[in-house]
């Protein structure tokens, strides 16, 4: 499926602060993970050189207020945009129940996303 390296990148927080889960869902999720390493290593050397093209000499980073914010916010979103293929491992929607995987360190936010793009006959349309 087409996913954007936006999307790679808020999946690939979202799965590790899931922890160690069991069953269905804990399997899709390490399956999911294993399959968006390499898009997100990339994603991830791209948004460090974009970082380091625009960040001011001598500093660590780039932020507002930086006169190479703007170009640097506009060069980002464009990467945040572009679309790659992935494949993600998908459960039967029977197969996911959030009681079963509660993670403590997990956001309310990871649940929906797990939902949006691990289980089947979600609209992935509508998530992207």
């Amino acid at each position: 499926m087409k996913i954007t390296y936006g999307t790679i990148d808020i999946l690939m927080q979202a799965f590790s602060r899931m922890g160690t889960l069991t069953g269905k869902v804990g399997y899709a999720i390490v399956r999911s993970k294993h399959n968006l390493q390499k898009e997100y290593e990339i994603y991830s050397e791209m948004r460090n050189n974009l970082i380091r093209k625009y960040a001011d000499e001598g500093s660590n980073g780039i932020k507002p207020g930086d006169k190479n914010f703007p170009a640097f916010v506009k060069e980002y979103a464009e990467l945040q945009n572009k679309e790659v293929e992935a494949d993600l491992h998908q459960i039967d929607k029977a197969d996911y129940n959030i009681d079963a995987i509660y993670c403590e360190t997990a956001q309310a936010q990871d649940y929906d996303l797990i939902e949006v793009f691990l289980v089947k006959g979600d609209d992935l349309d509508d998530a992207q």
